[in-house]
Parts: C-alpha cells; structure tokens; sequence
C-alpha cells in the first residue's frame, strides 16, 4: 500500500522549534557572559580590578527578559518566513538594543559602578556572535526535519 504524502505544514511544530530557539538563545547568552568574565578574569593582572559573579547575575536575568521579550514582540519564536541575511540584522539589531537599555538602566539606577564595563561590552560582542552562529546552525541543521 502507498502512503500518502504529507505536506510539511501537517508536521511543522512551531512550539518544539520556539522551544529549541529559545533554548539556543539563553544558552548563547550564558556563554557569552561565561566567556566575557573568564576573559576579565585573565586581563586582572594586567589592568586591575576585581570581578564578581553574584553582581553579574541580575544584569544576566535582565538580559534574558529584554532579548527574549524583544525576539518573541518581533517574530524571532519560531522566526520562520525570514531569509537568514534579515534574521541575521534584526538578532544583532535586538540584542544591541536589549544591551543599550541594560546599560541606561544600570546607569540611571546608579549601578555603574557595580558592574565590570569591560564583561559587559566583551558580552555584547559574543551574545551577537553566539546567538547567530547557533540560530544558523539550528536553522540548518532543523530544515532537515520533517517537523522542522
């Protein structure tokens, strides 16, 4: 007996593809902090200065809520019907506008002084890097997927 084909639209979860894109992109943003401290950790004996992980972690969680939030308000969960050139633009236009009202924020609360300059400019670098290069490297290897 021959099976009928299935269109892909009857196998397509967008659920399990946000959920994995929001996965990649809270680990991304991990890694990229993990990243941007042990590199202030090896720059100490150089130029000074201490670093704290207990003051990263609220400029962390906060990061999470505006790139998250700025991804799902743009149509980033699932972030399909988007050529990876204008994904591309809007993941690093979002996150630089997350980091921008991170950095108002801490700056208008009068916590600049709390938090390494330096991890937060290394973060911004690598969250844009990270987030990308994982999103593109999902994107390819989940086309591949019927449920994809």
């Amino acid at each position: 007996m021959i099976k009928p084909k299935i269109f892909a639209s009857q196998n397509y979860k967008p659920w399990l593809v946000s959920l994995i894109l929001f996965g990649s992109d809270i680990f991304s943003m991990l890694v990229s902090f993990f990243v941007a401290y042990l590199i202030r950790v090896f720059l100490i004996p150089f130029i000074g200065g201490e670093v704290d992980l207990n003051t990263l972690a609220p400029m962390l969680w906060m990061l999470f809520i505006l790139v998250v939030g700025l991804f799902i308000i743009n149509g980033l969960y699932p972030g399909g019907g988007r050529t990876g050139v204008v994904e591309l633009k809007e993941i690093i236009g979002f996150v630089t506008i997350s980091f921008v009202i991170l950095g108002v924020t801490i700056f208008i609360l009068g916590f600049g002084t709390l938090f390494s300059r330096s991890i937060f400019i290394i973060a911004w670098i690598f969250s844009c890097l990270f987030i990308s290069f994982f999103r593109i490297l999902i994107h390819n290897r989940g086309s591949l997927l019927s449920w994809w």
